[in-house]
């Protein structure tokens, strides 16, 4: 079982109180609550390579995003012509009442397109990483709670 690492948190110079650290499943639901605009170039460009690639016998692809997020035929018709369809789709995406990763993650599963929901899943992990990483970096403290714990 994962064990979530502490935050130090000093209240003087000579006293360290350990906090716990926010949970996984915290930072995962709070990044979800963002918008996509907070995803990595890196991530971002995975994702729009996934969907702008045509799947012809399903449809799962930016076609099907363009109407899962409420654009109509002659929208989609002229995405197709453009080099990168799913990026206009998601600035639309943007503009919408609830523009964020957690509702785009549930459109995706919704096409079942496994594959980039796995982009948007190793985003979040390497977020955390980043995130322990930087909380272990500035650690000053001494005993067993100086160490990150595996996510795998």
């Amino acid at each position: 079982m994962e064990r979530p690492p502490v935050q130090d948190q000093g209240t003087s110079a000579t006293e360290l109180h350990l906090l716990p650290a926010e949970t996984l499943q915290a930072f995962r639901t709070r990044l979800l609550r963002e918008t996509m605009s907070s995803i990595p170039l890196t991530f971002y460009r995975r994702i729009c390579m996934k969907l702008d690639t045509l799947l012809q016998l399903s449809w799962k692809d930016f076609r099907l995003l363009a109407e899962k997020v409420g654009l109509d035929k002659d929208n989609i018709l002229w995405l197709e012509q453009k080099d990168n369809p799913t990026k206009s789709i998601l600035q639309e995406f943007e503009t919408q009442k609830d523009p964020s990763i957690g509702r785009f993650k549930a459109i995706l599963e919704e096409m079942e397109r496994d594959d980039v929901v796995k982009v948007i899943e190793d985003w979040i992990v390497d977020e955390w990483r980043k995130k322990n990483n930087d909380l272990q970096t500035s650690y000053s403290g001494k005993g067993p709670n100086n160490k990150l714990y595996s996510l795998i």
